[in-house]
């Protein structure tokens, strides 16, 4: 059995959605798939190294024209026509000798059941992970990790065959983070005060969150043992402008590039500072409370729910005076930490991939 990965990623769009299929890539050769391989275009960025350092075969599609990344349609990130995008990659597939027995995974706002449908017409099975419910899908099983998501919320988008796997429960994390997530929830029982920040916004920042928060942190009175510890991509496209703010940061901060350690920096940190992207499930899982900002529009309905859960407080960036604003957040974080750190580690159990993994070895045998 082989599975694919139909996925993109970029300066311009983030890693995130690369980030979920490598750990279900992972987790598939440990238990038994003999390959798995990526299909993505070449969008800025795109990370084709990092599946190369996971091991993985990769095929690179051309782009047919520069997308607009700020735009709500989403079908301009793919890069060209979809019914294009599907022949090429069917192509590739066939290529490497993907028969009925074999899976395509697709992970990809811009791509939706036509693209499913050329690809299907072959006999090759089509997964789906998605989290906007805004398309039809034509596929046998549709993952959604969105907390509070529910089955119903996709059903005039598939056929009634298809299984769905919703909410938090399917989370998919490394490995790392379900290792270190008891040791973690130990950690945050003891809690006394808020003595490490840590500070992501994903593998590209394009909006640049990370100079502004730092910047904005540089104003507020923080306790003196107080330390900040940020991670960025080396794709970050302001590399330059978050060290130029970490060198006149007037405390103790600490700036990492190609983090291979997440895990144990959330871990060591009281208290994230992010956006409401995969790495929102890592910070859970680790029962790590977070101030969360909103870096793009189709968020609004992840970070409401994850408000209601009560597992972060968030910031508005268009809000006057950010310092006093950011302090009340870390004030009231720090004064309901416990009630907090108890929702996150309740919210996520970690161990999602492992559904997700059983039920398509379980597909593939029917």
């Amino acid at each position: 059995m082989k599975v694919a990965f139909r996925v993109d990623a970029g300066i311009a769009m983030g890693g995130g959605h690369l980030s979920r299929c490598l750990t279900i890539a992972n987790a598939l050769i440990l238990s038994g798939v003999s390959k798995c391989f990526f299909i993505l275009k070449s969008h800025q960025g795109s990370f084709a190294s990092t599946i190369q350092r996971c091991g993985f075969e990769f095929e690179v599609l051309p782009l047919e024209f520069q997308p607009d990344y700020k735009t709500s349609d989403y079908g301009q990130w793919v890069g060209g026509s979809i019914l294009n995008d599907g022949q090429l990659s069917l192509s590739w597939l066939k290529k490497k000798g993907f028969t009925d027995k074999d899976w395509l995974i697709v992970d990809h706002y811009g791509l939706d059941y036509k693209f499913e449908e050329l690809i299907a017409k072959s006999g090759i099975n089509i997964g789906v992970i998605d989290d906007l419910v805004n398309r039809q899908h034509s596929c046998q099983f549709l993952i959604d990790q969105t907390c509070g998501r529910k089955d119903i919320e996709y059903k005039k988008l598939v056929s009634s065959d298809t299984y769905l796997m919703t909410g938090q429960r399917f989370c998919m994390l490394r490995p790392e983070f379900l290792k270190i997530r008891s040791l973690s929830l130990l950690k945050r029982s003891a809690f006394q005060d808020i003595k490490c920040i840590f500070i992501n916004f994903g593998s590209t920042d394009p909006t640049n969150v990370t100079s502004r928060i730092i910047s904005t942190l540089s104003q507020v009175k923080l306790h003196p043992e107080m330390r900040i510890v940020v991670a960025v991509g080396r794709n970050t496209p302001h590399l330059l402008e978050i060290q130029n703010c970490i060198s006149t940061y007037p405390g103790e901060i600490n700036l990492i590039v190609d983090a291979i350690n997440m895990s144990e920096l959330m871990y060591q940190a009281d208290l994230a500072i992010g956006a409401a992207g995969a790495t929102t499930w890592e910070r859970c899982t680790l029962g790590l409370p977070t101030i969360i900002i909103k870096t793009a529009e189709n968020q609004n309905t992840v970070i409401k729910r994850i408000i209601e859960f009560g597992v972060a407080v968030l910031h508005d960036l268009d809000t006057e005076n950010q310092p006093v604003e950011l302090l009340k957040h870390l004030s009231y974080i720090q004064e309901n930490y416990l009630y907090m750190s108890e929702k996150c580690s309740d919210l996520v159990q970690g161990d999602g991939v492992n559904k997700v993994v059983d039920r398509i070895l379980r597909c593939t045998t029917k």
